[in-house]
Formats: structure tokens, C-alpha cells, sequence
């Protein structure tokens, strides 16, 4: 496996999806500077707190605070998610939709080899490049706002981006498994787009009131990763934290079946 894993690191550097990830963080930190103040927030009525996406409200306060400024380094979470599925989509399925799949396991390499080693290459670079990502926005932001975070705000902030890193590598293991299913990155983008914009949007019409919410639709926003980001952003983590460790250890029953698939599927 430490062979074919090498190889496929190759692949990475010199292919256009890495190129193309890159190329679209540093898109978003350009167009945040473009525009400015952004929100993308819920309110419920007789509700104190707010839950969604806010980046560089202090720039409407007199002087920036915590919260305001590690809402702006987190805010465009927002947009990264969509870049961090068109990587994941575009560099598993290449070699599948241009068949030079076939002369791996031709050779004799295992097939679950092969899916767990572009696993591993993609779920780390999701992980590195969401932390260079909010790196590069907590400079920004500092400058911007001038407020120097204490030694114990930074670890906090990390805490808050580990936390994100890890729903959004819950969010791969689903995006790989409908890789492994679909094949097709054009599908595999659209059918996670609608799913996690539509969890998105139930949320934001609900969120105040999940306790009254049908059942099913209920599951499905705890099921969603946009439901840990829209609180996380926030800083509201006392609402995820009792589903939080159970949507971690589910995300791994998609890896596990994806990799079962893969080992009976028809490579054509």
C-alpha cells in the first residue's frame, strides 16, 4: 500500500485538482476582501442566540471583539466546503472516467488498495488545506480588525477549526462513498450540493424550534454537515456537542461500505 500511496501523492502534485482547490481558497480570500462584510445568519424569535455564517461585523462596531474576529476566520466556511467537493469529486473519479483505472488493478493491485489510498491522500489534504485556509483568514482578519487574539483566544479558535476539520472530513467519507456509487464527478457535485444546501435551508427555516420538527426531517439536519457548521461558526458549541461524536462514528459506515462496493464493482 506504501507504494501505490506514493503514487498517488505523485498524482496530487501534478495534477489540476490540487491546483484547482488551491486556486479557489485563495478566490474566496480575494473576494472577501471585494465585498466586504458578509452574513449568512438565522434568528429565531424570542431566541438570544444567532447561528449561521458572519464574517467582518467588526468592521460596524466601534472595536472588534473575540467573537467577532474568530467569526470572520471562520465565516467562509461558508464556500470552502464547495471547493473541498470538487477536489474530492474530480481527483477520485478522474482515473475512473478516463479508464486508466483499469491498468492498476490490471497489474494486479488490490482494489481496496487503491480506494483507501486516494482516501487517505484526499482526507489529508482536506484537513491541511482547511487549516492553511482559516490560517490565511485569521491573518487577514487580524490586520484588518487589529485586534491581537490572547494566547488562550488562539487555542480556542484552533479547537473551533479542529472541530470544523473534522465534520468536513465526515462530509468526504459520504462524498467518496457516492464516488465509489456514481463515478461521475458532475453527479457526484450536484446530488452534494443539493443535500447539503437543502440541510442548510431546513435548518435556517427551523432551527428555533427543532424540538417540534417532523421526525424525519429532523434527522436529516443532524445528519447534515451544515448543521455543526452554522453553530460552530457562531460559537454556539453547546448545541452539536451530544450529536456531534455520533455523526463522527456514523461517517465511517459510508467509508466502510464504500470500500465493500468497490471490491465487487465492474471496472469499466
Amino acid at each position: 500500500m506504501r507504494n501505490y500511496l506514493n503514487a498517488e501523492l505523485y498524482r496530487l502534485l501534478h495534477s489540476k485538482s490540487l491546483f484547482g482547490f488551491i486556486f479557489g481558497c485563495v478566490l474566496i480570500l480575494f473576494l472577501s476582501l471585494i465585498f466586504g462584510e458578509m452574513t449568512i445568519m438565522g434568528s429565531g424569535e424570542g431566541v438570544l442566540l444567532d447561528i449561521g455564517f458572519q464574517a467582518k461585523s467588526y468592521l460596524s462596531l466601534a472595536e472588534p471583539t473575540f467573537e467577532t474576529v474568530a467569526q470572520s476566520c471562520l465565516g467562509y466556511t461558508a464556500f470552502f466546503w464547495l471547493v473541498n467537493v470538487l477536489f474530492t469529486a474530480t481527483f477520485f473519479n478522474k482515473e475512473y472516467e478516463i479508464g486508466t483505472i483499469k491498468l492498476s488493478v490490471a497489474y494486479g493491485i488490490d482494489r481496496r488498495i487503491i480506494y483507501f489510498s486516494k482516501t487517505v491522500i484526499i482526507l489529508s489534504v482536506s484537513i491541511l488545506m482547511y487549516f492553511g485556509f482559516i490560517f490565511s483568514f485569521f491573518v487577514l482578519e487580524t490586520i484588518q480588525s487589529g485586534y491581537l487574539m490572547s494566547l488562550s483566544e488562539i487555542i480556542q479558535l484552533i479547537q473551533w477549526t479542529a472541530i470544523n476539520g473534522l465534520v468536513i472530513l465526515a462530509m468526504n467519507c459520504l462524498v467518496l462513498f457516492l464516488c465509489v456509487l456514481v463515478s461521475n464527478m458532475s453527479i457526484v457535485t450536484g446530488i452534494s450540493c443539493i443535500y447539503i444546501f437543502s440541510g442548510a435551508c431546513v435548518y435556517l427555516m427551523s432551527w428555533a424550534s427543532m424540538e417540534t420538527l417532523f421526525p424525519l426531517l429532523r434527522y436529516y439536519v443532524y445528519t447534515n454537515p451544515m448543521f455543526y457548521w452554522m453553530n460552530i461558526c457562531s460559537s454556539n458549541i453547546v448545541r452539536i456537542i451530544g450529536y456531534l461524536p455520533w455523526y463522527l462514528l456514523g461517517s465511517t459506515l459510508p467509508l466502510i461500505a464504500g470500500c465493500i462496493i468497490i471490491n465487487q464493482k465492474e471496472i469499466k
